[in-house]
């Protein structure tokens, strides 16, 4: 995936006036896979691998070649539900890999990865459908991006009706 075209402001003061920046490219590749493990159990997961950099930087030449802001190599997630009508339950890892970012004069940090667990309950009657979930199990602290953190421990409810 290339990323061209993209736009700049030369002179902060002039709102009017845009140049064209630069060139990104990710590269990589991404596994899914959702299966039937037996009549009850069900798993699905995926594993995407990936290297996304600053090709071209007009407006900071000193970014070419730098990894782009908050990506990481390697990220994925595993899940597995079990089904037994009308309850249904389902418990899960995602995974994130090490980030970079990059200070105001473009020294490289790092973010750390993270793993988090995930879990929630479900029930199903006629066109009503009851789920309670956990998010963040462990309440793992993390960084979403260099600016954001991740959410702590959450318990969510939800009741939904299919007309």
């Amino acid at each position: 995936l290339e990323h061209a075209n993209i736009r700049y402001r030369p002179d902060p003061d002039d709102l009017t006036r845009w140049e064209l920046r630069g060139k990104e490219r990710s590269r990589g590749i991404e596994l899914s896979a959702l299966g039937r493990l037996h009549p009850q159990w069900y798993i699905r997961g995926s594993l995407g691998l990936m290297s996304a950099k600053v090709l071209e930087d007009k407006a900071s030449p000193e970014r070419e070649g730098n990894h782009l802001q908050n990506t990481s190599d390697i990220n994925g997630n595993l899940f597995l539900r079990y089904v037994a009508r009308p309850w249904f339950a389902e418990a899960g890892v995602t995974h994130i890999g090490e980030r970079y970012y990059y200070t105001a004069k473009n020294v490289e940090q790092n973010i750390s990865g993270f793993t988090r667990w995930d879990a929630m309950v479900g029930y199903t009657a006629s066109d009503w459908t009851f789920t309670g979930a956990i998010q963040n199990i462990f309440d793992k602290q993390y960084w979403r991006s260099n600016d954001m953190p991740g959410t702590p421990l959450a318990i969510m409810l939800k009741a939904s009706y299919k007309f």
